[in-house]
């Protein structure tokens, strides 16, 4: 699912688009390829092969990492294209930030008014009337996640 995700801090804020995961698929970060892996696919979108050559590895370690991100949502196929007379399968990440939630509640239904007016400046205001139905939580660093219905 598509979510907005705020950072306070510095007497900044940062808006950003972020996906939400399942927590048993956080396991997918605990091994080290698959960290190299995502910090490639940050960098540009690539094909299983150009992620081996590029790190050293077996391709199939890397299409098995890639299989995993892709099953939860963590990467997408952005397109195909013919290399050497076979098909190479590009992928890209989804979002630069995943969020999981750990329990059901702990949301509000009408966000503060700080809130709004920061989600108003980052998305224009057609956004808000028609695709977002109110719905967020603050957590203790003051960030606030803010969930956003699935685009038609």
């Amino acid at each position: 699912m598509k979510s907005v995700f705020v950072e306070n801090g510095g007497g900044t804020q940062r808006i950003y688009d972020s996906m939400l995961v399942e927590p048993a698929d956080l396991s997918i970060f605990s091994n080290g390829l698959a960290m190299k892996i995502i910090a490639e696919l940050g960098k540009k979108p690539l094909c299983a092969m150009d992620l081996a050559k590029k790190l050293g590895q077996h391709e199939q370690k890397v299409y098995y990492h890639l299989r995993k991100m892709k099953d939860a949502g963590i990467v997408r196929l952005e397109r195909s294209e013919s290399r050497y007379g076979m098909t190479a399968k590009i992928y890209a990440l989804v979002s630069p930030v995943i969020v999981t939630k750990l329990y059901d509640g702990g949301y509000q239904t009408t966000p503060s008014t700080e809130v709004q007016n920061c989600y108003r400046r980052a998305y224009p205001s057609w956004v808000l009337r028609s695709h977002c139905k109110g719905r967020g939580s603050h957590n203790r660093s003051g960030a606030f996640h803010w969930k956003i219905p699935e685009w038609e």
